[in-house]
């Protein structure tokens, strides 16, 4: 362009001296070469600030290595990976030192830890860094100086707290806490140090110069350890004793895990629906739904006793939420959400089956006939429709006593109380005041499970919930406030088949009156009968003797009457000889007849006086005879009464005797409450 305007302006007419427009070219042509030369200049003034900059940023990176390379573990482990900075000022310029140490792993994957790879373990090497920057570097964004190097500290050793979920493990289980505490070898101050697990369930705490240290798991809300406890080791201990290798890493192992639960519903014969026919076994059938309370879920894999949670429909309220409280009747129930899930690899399911205890496990009582379900649960999940088998119960209540209903065996339907519900308890014996169920150290729940009986003509007088655990001993109590100004009846039984009791149901007759009132009653009148019994014995004995007495003597009366009546006859005889013989003397006056009158006078004489003998001998004889006779008559007279007295008192305690044997096996005792 230039040349351009050169071009169109008129040639001079003189060569000679400067013109205007070739003195400002070269001006300009000056000032571009001293703007450039002293640009250069400038920039080898910076190029050489900054990198005095970088040269001392490069030194004191070799001084924090230094450092870094002297300190102990302990200090290591406190700069950790997220580091500690600090600044350092030098000509005037301000450098920010930016130190790094982390714990590197000792073989294996290049991860810190794994609970499930055994070759993948932390050492006590630290990856150490630091780092400089400074005002220039940042506004130039130049690059920071980094130094890095391994050190092995030269005092401490690590720490790799696992947390498994088996002891072999096939998971490592995140969200868990470890605090380590130890007080250095050389002296000072406790340290104490947390970290909590991620995916691979380890925390690593490296560079402890110690040799022993304290390691505390914090509760986790929903955790629970193989043994059922909510706080690891267990609840009372807050902390484990390690014993550490120098310059090695230990590794200390937790079995602690979220817990899961398990649903389970109650099934009878297979079924969730059973049927039946009513009371007078007609149709239409009864249709019932299985229910229960309470469940055990067992493992033998829990690392200490009890070995058993229990489930239910109903829990307490805080702060003992995981204890159940039986008696709510529903077709499922479920366990806390403190199941440990054990792992399929471990080949221990949970053994789950209707009850209180291990007592009630229908493996053993029915000889496997029937047999728990098994299940697995996951962590922080449910385990839902787990099918529970249980017995049943046969219950019949009358309003009549048991002799009446026997008398009409074949209506026995018609004397089962349909009108008015009482209150039954169901107590399982065998868990009575065993070993408690490990609910996160609950207070022993009840084994009393209450319920009521039915009402109506069709089903009335059986159990409301009649579908209970198998076992080998249960008490059944009802009361009844209204008889006798309340009465309980309690009864023994067992559930050792899938029919329950049903070959021998449960028969209470609510006439029934205590027992204890009966047999003082029947004691009393047992009593009476024995003396009234005596007495008649007595009597017979006196009545039997005087009886006696009466033959002997009417015999002797009877002999001496015979013998009066002979000699009588024989004097009758002699006399009337005499007379004969003395009329004939008379009449005739021959001698002979005299001689014979006389001879028969002498024996008529003889004949009297043996005559008036027998006649003396038997109005004596007479005369005791009536004596023995009367006291013979009044014994049997009092033997009769005695007799009638002891018959009356055998009879009534004949009755009592009979009504202490009508439900010899139910127990009833005055009272308002089963306790």
């Amino acid at each position: 362009m230039i040349d351009t305007f050169i071009q169109r302006l008129p040639k001079p007419k003189s060569q000679s001296g400067d013109t205007l427009i070739e003195v400002i070219i070269s001006a300009l042509l000056v000032g571009l070469i001293v703007v450039g030369t002293l640009t250069g200049f400038g920039n080898v003034d910076r190029a050489t600030a900054q990198q005095r900059a970088h040269d001392e940023a490069a030194v004191l990176a070799a001084q924090s290595q230094e450092q870094l390379r002297s300190d102990p573990a302990s200090a290591l482990e406190t700069i950790g990976s997220s580091g500690h900075a600090y600044t350092q000022t030098v000509a005037g310029a301000i450098y920010t030192i930016t130190q790094k140490a982390e714990l590197q792993p000792q073989s294996g994957s290049g991860a810190g830890c794994s609970v499930t790879e055994t070759k993948r373990q932390s050492g006590n090497a630290f990856s150490i860094s630091s780092t400089v920057t400074w005002l220039m570097q940042k506004a130039t964004k130049r690059s920071a100086v980094t130094a890095s190097s391994i050190v092995t500290p030269p005092t401490g050793s690590a720490l790799e707290v696992d947390a498994d979920n088996a002891p072999v493990a096939t998971s490592g289980v995140s969200g868990v806490t470890a605090v380590v505490t130890y007080t250095p070898a050389g002296g000072g101050s406790a340290v104490t140090l947390e970290q909590t697990t991620g995916i691979e369930g380890c925390v690593v705490f490296g560079g402890i110069p110690s040799t022993e240290a304290e390691v505390e798991i914090p509760k986790i809300a929903g955790f629970v350890t193989r043994s059922g406890a909510a706080k690891y080791p267990s609840l009372g201990v807050n902390t484990q004793e390690v014993k550490l290798a120098p310059n090695y890493t230990t590794h200390h192992e937790i079995l602690y895990n979220e817990g899961g639960a398990i649903e389970a519903a109650f099934d009878y014969n297979g079924s969730k629906v059973h049927k039946h026919l009513n009371n007078e076994g007609q149709t239409p059938e009864i249709e019932e739904t299985p229910s229960g309370d309470t469940f055990v879920a067992f493992n033998s894999n829990m690392e200490s006793t009890p070995d058993f949670e229990v489930g239910s429909t109903h829990y307490a309220a805080p702060p003992s939420p995981y204890n159940p409280v039986s008696s709510t009747y529903k077709p499922s129930a479920e366990s806390p959400k403190f199941l440990f899930p054990f792992p399929e690899s471990e080949k221990k399911p949970w053994n789950v089956y209707a009850g209180d205890c291990v007592e009630n496990n229908p493996e053993t009582i029915t000889s496997k006939a029937i047999v728990p379900t098994q299940v697995y649960v996951n962590p922080g999940e449910t385990k839902t429709a787990v099918v529970v088998p249980t017995s049943y119960v046969t219950l019949n209540l009358y309003d009549e006593r048991e002799k009446v209903v026997n008398e009409h065996a074949s209506e026995k339907w018609k004397y089962y109380e349909t009108g008015t519900s009482r209150s039954v308890t169901i107590t399982n014996t065998k868990c009575s005041g065993g070993e408690p169920p490990n609910n996160d150290s609950a207070p022993s729940p009840s084994t009393k499970h209450v319920q009521a009986t039915t009402t109506g003509k069709e089903n009335g007088g059986h159990l409301t919930d009649p579908f209970q655990p198998f076992g080998k001993e249960f008490e059944l109590c009802v009361l009844d406030a209204e008889q006798n100004g309340g009465q309980i009846y309690r009864v023994k039984y067992e559930n050792k088949t899938l029919l329950g009791n049903n070959e021998q149901p449960v028969s209470i007759y609510l006439p029934q009156r205590p027992t204890a009132e009966v047999k003082t009653e029947r004691a009393a009148k047992e009593s009476a009968y024995g003396t009234k019994k005596s007495a008649y014995e007595t009597e017979k004995t006196k009545y039997t003797t005087e009886l006696a007495k009466y033959n002997t003597e009417k015999t002797k009366y009877t002999t001496e009457l015979a013998k009066y009546n002979t000699e009588k006859t024989k004097y009758a005889t002699e006399k009337t000889n005499y007379e004969n013989y003395k009329n004939e003397y008379e009449k005739t006056g021959n001698s002979e007849y005299q001689t014979k009158y006389k001879a028969a006078r002498t024996a008529y004489k003889a004949a009297e006086t043996a005559y008036k003998a027998a006649e003396t001998a038997y109005k004596a004889a007479e005369t005791a005879y009536k004596t023995a006779e009367t006291a013979y008559k009044t014994a049997e007279t009092a033997y009769k009464t005695a007799e009638t007295e002891y018959e009356a008192d055998k009879t009534a305690y004949e009755k009592d005797k009979t009504e202490e044997t009508e439900g010899a096996s139910v127990a009833v005792e005055k009272g308002t409450a089963c306790s």
